[in-house]
């Protein structure tokens, strides 16, 4: 499942293994949202427009969607499913969700990264006469933005115990001795 926010400030979850948009707390295919829409404006009631993103959103998202190919060892395709039965979900419904907590999990990327970076100084005197033209006046720095995953509930298990601690090495030629 996506967590997906549209230009209108709606909130939708789209599950694009199964092609549904969660809206109004269930899980709606295209069609059933087309349907929706035309038996709303069969009894004319023309307040649409939140059943029409819905049914928008999910076909951009179905339509932009990319596949992947992944290859596994026996060992781990064995434990992925293990896994996937576990937490009540279809293996490729589970392998996007750990893909999408793992990448929410790293730190944002660059936006643009410079192919040929140069080296510049950058100082904050007045600009001297002639240098007017190399100046860059400076700007607020931009806020860092954040994802969201939601995580099913059932995905989440207890972490390992902690490693026991290492023995200390009791040797009488220790160059070096706490106290």
């Amino acid at each position: 499942m996506l967590r997906v926010e549209t230009e209108m400030e709606n909130h939708f979850e789209v599950d694009i293994e199964q092609e549904k948009v969660q809206y109004e707390g269930e899980w709606i295919g295209r069609q059933e949202l087309a349907d929706k829409i035309k038996k709303m404006i069969d009894s004319q009631d023309f307040k649409i427009g939140v059943v029409g993103n819905a049914l928008e959103y999910l076909q951009q998202a179905i339509a932009n969607a990319k596949e992947f190919y992944v290859k596994l060892s026996q060992y781990h395709a064995e434990i992925l499913e293990k896994h996937a039965e576990r937490a009540g979900l279809a293996v490729t419904s589970f392998i996007s969700q750990a893909i999408q907590a793992y990448i929410a999990a790293q730190p944002p990327l660059e936006e643009s990264p410079i192919e040929n970076p140069q080296l510049t100084t950058i100082t904050t005197e007045p600009a001297g006469p002639g240098e007017e033209h190399n100046a860059v006046e400076l700007t607020a720095k931009k806020p860092q933005t954040s994802s969201t995953v939601l995580v099913d509930p059932a995905l989440i298990s207890e972490p390992p115990p902690p490693p026991p601690p290492p023995e200390e090495e009791k040797s009488d030629d220790a160059w070096f001795k706490k106290e």
